[in-house]
């Protein structure tokens, strides 16, 4: 079974994007022996450069954050070419065997044949690892490897959960999965919603997360600052505001999907703190760079700065309700007020008073009868 799973999946995706593959392998040769090659000014440094690609990915935040997003792009083209296939009348025999193997050994199978596929990744992964090792003995390519690993049993994961799609089902996710998933899982489906529906705004918005990150870090000089604590929860601010967009976009999709939710018998304390690991689920790229540049400690505490934030975000989205306009212009006065706090190094006034006044409104706007109204 699983040598019938990687000859139709894995070698059938190297066949099917094997020129992009040689293209991209006689680019980076290319620039190796161009580099080598360039002319006197390069004569005592031509090593240093030949190798400079892969010791950024290995240690500049930077180009571990751009290399992740294409490794991401990766797992979503292999995982859509399997899905692909496996719609196809020639494969069908395949969704029967598989709903007769047990869940241990599907994801197993899964796993294998993604991890066959992410073979080039791994390889210039390991490869900028002793790069950044020999040069400037950096470990932080360790993360990378990391990453890809977690990326391949996401990969197998996501690709087993979605194998039975068929091409007419439509994108209804809630119809199509809400069987599969109990009540401490519904959060996740904004998740999906965001993957199929929201792709590009997903991908926007994290782009100009970590541009932001990237810049802020290099314009105030966080790490020589005395008062680091400070920037950070400035930067957490400045992250939360920007994933916005996503914020309200969960807002209509839950007002048009999940709205019976609020018809649960759960507390509203709990309703306010069960969105805490979607929340960092959700801003999981941009926790990764900040754990690359800053001190564990300060980690820490851009975690539960941008998590409040998020609450407070989410809490005035509530509370304006379906108003794009009206949602940017509560959203920027508190950006600038808080802004206004945070010079004049209150900022641990800010995440009080932000959390106090985020599940105030919450607990007030989190109604049907509110949510059923703000949606119109």
């Amino acid at each position: 079974m699983l040598l019938t799973l990687i000859k139709i999946f894995s070698k059938g995706f190297y066949k099917k994007y094997a020129k992009a593959f040689m293209f991209g392998f006689c680019m980076f040769f290319s620039y190796c022996i161009f580099i080598q090659t360039a002319g006197e000014f390069l004569t005592e440094s031509s090593d240093f450069w030949t190798m400079f690609i892969s010791l950024k990915v290995a240690t500049d935040p930077f180009f571990i954050a751009l290399f992740w997003l294409f490794s991401l792009f990766y797992a979503i083209l292999f995982s859509k070419y399997i899905r692909m296939q496996l719609k196809e009348e020639k494969n069908t025999f395949l969704q029967y065997t598989l709903n007769g193997i047990n869940v241990r050994s599907r994801f197993r199978n899964w796993t294998v044949v993604t991890l066959i596929g992410f073979i080039p990744l791994l390889l210039y992964a390991c490869y900028s690892l002793g790069i950044g090792y020999y040069i400037a003995k950096n470990y932080k390519g360790l993360l990378t490897v990391l990453y890809l690993l977690i990326l391949i049993i996401a990969t197998a994961i996501y690709t087993d959960q979605f194998r039975l799609i068929s091409i007419n089902e439509g994108r209804d996710i809630f119809l199509s999965y809400s069987k599969k998933f109990n009540r401490r899982q519904l959060n996740l489906f904004n998740i999906y919603n965001h993957v199929i529906n929201n792709r590009t705004s997903f991908v926007v918005t994290k782009l100009i997360s970590l541009l932001t990150i990237y810049t802020l870090t290099t314009l105030f000089d966080i790490k020589e600052t005395e008062n680091n604590t400070r920037y950070v929860i400035y930067l957490t601010m400045t992250l939360a505001c920007v994933n916005s967009v996503l914020l309200y976009k969960d807002f209509i999709f839950e007002g048009k999907k999940l709205i019976f939710l609020l018809n649960f018998p759960v507390s509203k304390i709990r309703r306010f703190i069960s969105s805490i690991p979607y929340f960092v689920l959700l801003v999981l790229p941009e926790m990764i760079f900040i754990i690359s540049a800053f001190k564990f400690h300060l980690f820490v505490v851009a975690i539960c700065s941008t998590v409040i934030f998020l609450l407070s975000v989410r809490s005035l989205i509530f509370l304006v309700g379906n108003s794009p306009l009206s949602v940017i212009k509560s959203i920027s006065t508190y950006y600038f007020l808080a802004l206004i706090f945070i010079l004049y190094e209150l900022h641990y006034f800010v995440l009080f008073v932000t959390l106090i006044a985020s599940y105030l409104i919450f607990i007030r706007n989190s109604t049907y009868e509110k949510l059923q109204n703000n949606q119109d």
